[in-house]
């Protein structure tokens, strides 16, 4: 073999050092940023509270920061303090130092500092979430000695905990509900573009674009296009703002045509350009710049209000971002056109926009009258897939799941993945194997190791190694998805328990430090019940001394009466009133305590 040329191994060395440097650069950039959200956190109040004074000490994660409140105004611990003085009780005080991302060990490491700088009579600690994914190492303190040194900003590698967490994120982002996208004008009949694809349907039944030549024919709600390679079509059709949307009946997916190619001069100002920021919003949406989405949805919907597939869009984005009021009243404006429009298109996305906001009811109601017209509609399957293992309709859910497999285009991979997911939940306790083989099925969809590792941990008492052999097999699983699977499951079942113990030891310790310093201390276990934690939690407060309050109890006593988005933004984290329930179980607590 002839040695590599010095210059290749110059241009590997010289790339390795940019890589370096670049990372470098990085973790600078990361260092400086949290040293400056570490200076503003720090600004509140730092010396000892006056005698007397019943200070409350709210330390955790991003559900005592407030992150999904409207503002911080909305976070529990704010909400807490203005319960706890209704009363006219003015001497109460309530500290939120929450911080979003932060684990155990971190809470651990910094007790001892937030504990002298206000001196609090009750400590709250509401976390552990985040050491699921974060794993931090395992920290063990000396016991507290005098006073703690002088404040000091955390030194750790921040570049190493981005990347887990973007990991994390990717892992774990939820697939958005799908509403069909886009639609279009007042006649089919002339020239349409498909970004800048030109697609001409002729009056006399003749299709043309690029090289390719066709037949196509109106059949009530749907269309006819045969000639084509591969099997004729026949998708559904909807028609609205000067745009043609075609979905299902052989399509993978939905395919939207627009007037004007994308891009297009024609026309001045942003009426010509305006259907064109749907496209633009949904691609903002996919990539959590929700802000930016909601502001090009905002502006499609002053050019055109009738657009449906902007309202679709910005009910979603306003779930996303925590408004469910305003959400609701672009739902309102769905339903009465599903009213006044029977096109089974138009219901289908007043159905998914339901399912978005909640309404459990009214959606379950529009999706079971849309399949009974239509037992074809993917979409309204999927929402009663959806909806059912929220009322405890696991049969309904089976065969929801199933019917909309059946109907979803492989292509669709985050959606089949979706489905899948619900049906393995619905077998679960009748069909463990199955419920196994589906959990399966679904990361061999979209890939999602943390999906998987939810599912498999949800089936800890049912699902056994044999019987995961036993479904790679059946599924002709090899090579490296095979192994992946192997070792999330592992995962599953194995390493809990090794970041639980880690965890209970963390929350001890943070007892032990607050106690000696004479603090009472609680810890908080989350809205929606999460066995590791809460077991680690208990374990903690029973061997150190300190109390344990749940809320999830009253969460769910909440659900069986209102919507889950009244309490929850889609990503888990609690609305305003959800952040209002933990205030009042504490702010009833903390009397208690300190009458």
């Amino acid at each position: 073999m002839r040695p590599r040329p010095r210059s290749a191994w110059r241009a590997v060395g010289l790339s390795a050092g940019g890589l370096c440097l670049a990372l470098l650069l990085l973790e600078s950039l990361l260092q400086v940023l949290a040293g400056i959200a570490w200076a503003r956190g720090r600004g509140t109040p730092t010396g000892p509270a006056p005698k007397g004074e019943r200070v409350v000490l709210c330390e955790g994660d991003s559900f005592t920061y407030g992150l999904g409140s409207s503002s911080m105004e909305q976070s529990y611990p704010a909400q807490l303090e203005r319960l706890l003085r209704e009363t006219g009780e003015s001497d109460w005080t309530v500290l939120n130092r929450g911080r979003a991302g932060q684990n155990s060990r971190d809470i651990l490491l910094r007790i001892d500092r937030d504990f002298e700088e206000v001196h609090p009579r009750l400590v709250y600690v509401l976390a552990g979430g985040n050491d699921l994914w974060s794993e931090p190492p395992h920290e063990v303190l000396p016991p507290p000695q005098g006073p703690p040194r002088a404040d000091s900003f955390p030194w750790r590698w921040r570049t190493l905990r981005l990347a887990r967490l973007l990991a994390h994120r990717l892992r774990s982002k939820p697939d958005p509900p799908t509403p069909e996208r886009e639609a279009s004008p007042p006649t089919f009949a002339g020239g349409w573009y498909s970004g800048r694809t030109r697609v001409e349907f002729r009056p006399d039944g003749r299709l043309s674009t690029g090289s390719l030549e066709a037949r196509w024919s109106i059949e009530g709600d749907r269309m006819a296009i045969e000639g084509l390679p591969g099997a004729p079509l026949r998708p559904y059709w909807l028609l609205d703002s000067n745009r043609l949307l075609l979905h299902g009946g052989g399509l993978v997916g939905s395919v939207l045509l627009s007037r004007v190619p994308a891009g297009s001069g024609e026309g001045k100002g942003e009426a010509a350009s305006s259907p064109d920021l749907v496209p633009h919003a949904w691609r903002a949406f996919e990539s959590e710049r929700f802000g930016e989405a909601l502001r090009l949805y905002e502006a499609r919907l002053r050019d055109s209000p009738e657009d449906l597939w902007a309202r679709a869009g910005i009910v979603l984005t306003l779930q996303r971002l925590g408004h469910t009021r305003e959400a609701r009243d672009h739902v309102a404006w769905l339903q009465e056109r599903a009213r006044a429009d029977s096109n089974r298109v138009v219901r289908e996305i007043t159905a998914s926009s339901l399912s978005a906001i909640g309404e459990r009811d009214a959606c379950m109601r529009l999706a079971r009258e849309i399949v009974e017209e239509h037992p074809d509609s993917a979409t309204a399957w999927s929402v009663l897939a959806g909806q059912a293992p929220q009322v405890g309709d696991y049969r309904l859910a089976r065969t929801a799941a199933e019917k909309a497999l059946a109907l979803t285009p492989s292509g669709a991979a985050g959606q089949r993945a979706f489905l899948h997911r619900v049906r393995s939940q619905a077998l679960r306790a009748e069909e463990p194997k199955e419920a196994l083989k589906s959990a399966c099925e679904a990361f061999l969809e979209d890939r999602s190791e943390l999906s998987l590792l939810e599912q498999f941990r949800g089936g800890r008492e049912v699902f056994s190694r044999p019987m995961l052999e036993g479904c790679l097999d059946e599924l002709r699983v090899g090579g490296g998805d095979r192994r992946r699977i192997e070792a999330v499951f592992a995962r599953a079942i194995g390493p809990v328990e090794g970041r639980e113990e880690i965890l209970a030891s963390h929350l001890k310790q943070i007892v032990e430090r607050c106690r000696a310093r004479g603090g009472q201390v609680v810890l908080v276990g989350y809205p929606l019940p999460n066995p590791v934690v809460d077991r680690a939690a208990q374990r903690a407060a029973s061997e150190a001394g300190a109390g344990w309050l749940s809320v999830s109890e009253e969460f769910n006593r909440l659900l069986r009466s209102t919507s889950r988005d009244d309490l929850f933004i889609p990503d888990g984290h609690c609305t305003d009133r959800g952040y209002g329930v933990i205030a009042r179980r504490v702010a009833e607590d903390a009397r208690r305590r300190l009458p």
